[in-house]
């Protein structure tokens, strides 16, 4: 696991009701789990990402807030694939470590992986980083999928899809 980018500084809260469009770089291994053949695949996605500031966590661990992942189904529309709970880094609200990310594609592939995500949202910079393992995932045809990840992304207005 890696981060792709230095630390910086945001206010509380800069990252409340914030949506990210990102594209998914995948490096796989697709398995087998009947012959244990294996073939190399890259493949690559969009998901969005939408955050939402919850509340102060615990102190002085940072601040808690809701992840969703949006994935483009098999029939074409967006639904959410993933919803969790994060708590940024004690020292910049940009860095949420070690999360653990169910990822799925239009086809129907899906991926697990941690990442520790980048997320800055100013004046300066709008942009979601992030890179890691794909830990265990399936194939529409029942093959096991191991690898590496990247993603990257930029803030972009929410989209007309989302309710509300």
């Amino acid at each position: 696991m890696f981060v792709l980018a230095a630390l910086s500084t945001a206010s509380a809260q800069s990252l409340h009701d914030k949506w990210f469009k990102v594209l998914v770089k995948a490096d796989t291994c697709r398995v087998n789990p009947v012959t244990g053949k294996f073939s190399l695949n890259k493949f690559q996605f969009y998901v969005y990402v939408h955050l939402e500031y919850v509340a102060p966590d615990d102190a002085p661990r940072g601040a808690l807030y809701s992840f969703e992942v949006w994935s483009k189904t098999p029939d074409g529309r967006w639904g959410r694939a993933h919803l969790f709970r994060g708590t940024s880094s004690l020292y910049s609200e940009n860095f949420f470590p070690d999360m653990n990310l169910r990822l799925a594609t239009e086809k129907g592939d899906t991926l697990r992986t941690y990442v520790t995500p980048r997320i800055v949202a100013s004046p300066l910079s709008n942009s979601f980083t992030a890179g890691g393992e794909i830990y265990f995932g399936n194939d529409i045809n029942g093959q096991h999928l191991y690898g590496w990840l990247t993603m990257t992304g930029q803030m972009v207005p929410r989209p007309k899809w989302a309710a509300g």
